[in-house]
Parts: structure tokens; C-alpha cells; sequence
């Protein structure tokens, strides 16, 4: 398999049904029939106000936030869940109604989104500060500080990647397990990272 690298600032920008925010794509898995009509689902929201989330009935979620601002989720029967600094991840059940409570200064807030349909796939995102080791059949990486290598563990194949850019290795379902080393080649920095177990 061969990773996709693009710059986010590429893929292109859908607005959320209720006015709320922005969205892009960065890889799905389609499936046909049902709702929703994908196992899985990475996407970078750009939020720019309070406002409500879609409920995703049987899907799980996770967000971290990229960017300075301070984000809290509450729905009635849930626990409220807050992100208040670049990095913080936050997991979450889709079919509550979330509402979003933002507070920024500047740009919209962002946040890397994974939704998994239960059953189908199981997903985990972190914010990487130093070196680490991820397993999964999909993998994803954002770059939001410094430079970064991701170097196949049983090839040696490596892929170097600045600020501002995401790579997605996407294997084919069935395919074994496999390993990837993240490490970071710049003095600082901070990535996201994404890796989903397909069931």
C-alpha cells in the first residue's frame, strides 16, 4: 500500500448542515446502504461558532483539538467533554445530541474528527509529542507542528512530512496488522495520529 500525502488546505471544504462549521475529508471507507454510509471517517472540522453536532446513531467518535480555543460538548444524559488545549482528545458516543460551546480569539477553532460505526471498526487518536509506535489496518497522520518521519517497520519505507500536511495508508480489509514508527526530525512539534482496527 502506498500512503496519500496531501496539505490540508487541499482538500476541499464542505459547510455543515446547520451553518456551524466547515468540513474536509480526509479519507473514508464507504459501505452501500445504511446510515451512515461509511465504517469509518477522518475529517478536520473548522468551527465557527456554538453550535450544534449531527447525531451519528451507532458510530463512535473522538476529536482532538489542533488549535488554540476551548471547546465543550454537552447533551442531556452524558458527561460534558472538554478540550481546552492544542492536543486534548476527546471520545464520545454519535447519537447524543452534542451542542458545542466554543470560545476563540482569531481563527475558527479546529479539530481532527475519527467516527468508527460499531461493529465495523474501532479507531483510537492521540497527540504525538515524541517518538511511538501504532498498529491498525488504516492510519492516518496530521502534522500541526515541526517535521516528522513515518517509517514502515517491516519494509523500512519512510515518509517525511512538514506542518500542515496529513498521509493516510488505508489497507485493504483483511489485510494483517501492521506497524508504523513515528518519530520527530525537528527540534519541536506535534502531530495527530490515527490508527483503526477493522473488525
Amino acid at each position: 500500500m502506498t500512503w496519500r500525502v496531501v496539505a490540508l488546505d487541499a482538500l476541499p471544504d464542505e459547510p455543515w448542515r446547520n451553518g456551524g462549521g466547515r468540513t474536509r475529508t480526509i479519507a473514508a471507507q464507504q459501505r452501500a446502504g445504511g446510515e451512515p454510509p461509511w465504517d469509518w471517517r477522518i475529517s478536520v472540522a473548522t468551527i465557527e461558532r456554538s453550535a450544534a453536532f449531527s447525531a451519528f446513531p451507532g458510530v463512535d467518535r473522538a476529536s482532538v483539538l489542533l488549535g488554540a480555543g476551548h471547546i465543550e460538548l454537552s447533551a442531556d444524559g452524558e458527561s460534558a467533554v472538554q478540550m481546552h488545549q492544542p492536543g486534548e482528545v476527546a471520545v464520545y458516543r454519535g447519537e447524543a445530541p452534542w451542542h458545542a460551546e466554543i470560545q476563540r480569539v482569531g481563527p475558527p477553532l479546529s479539530l481532527l474528527n475519527v467516527m468508527t460505526r460499531r461493529g465495523a471498526a474501532r479507531g483510537r487518536v492521540q497527540a504525538l509529542r515524541e517518538d511511538a509506535v501504532l498498529s491498525g489496518h488504516v492510519f492516518a497522520v496530521v502534522v500541526v507542528e515541526g517535521g516528522w518521519r513515518v517509517t514502515a517497520a517491516s519494509s523500512g519505507e519512510a515518509l517525511t512530512l512538514s506542518a500542515g500536511c496529513c498521509a493516510v495508508l488505508d489497507r485493504e480489509p483483511g489485510r494483517s496488522i501492521a506497524c508504523r514508527r513515528i518519530e520527530r526530525v525537528s527540534n519541536a512539534g506535534w502531530l495527530a495520529a490515527v490508527s483503526i482496527e477493522l473488525a
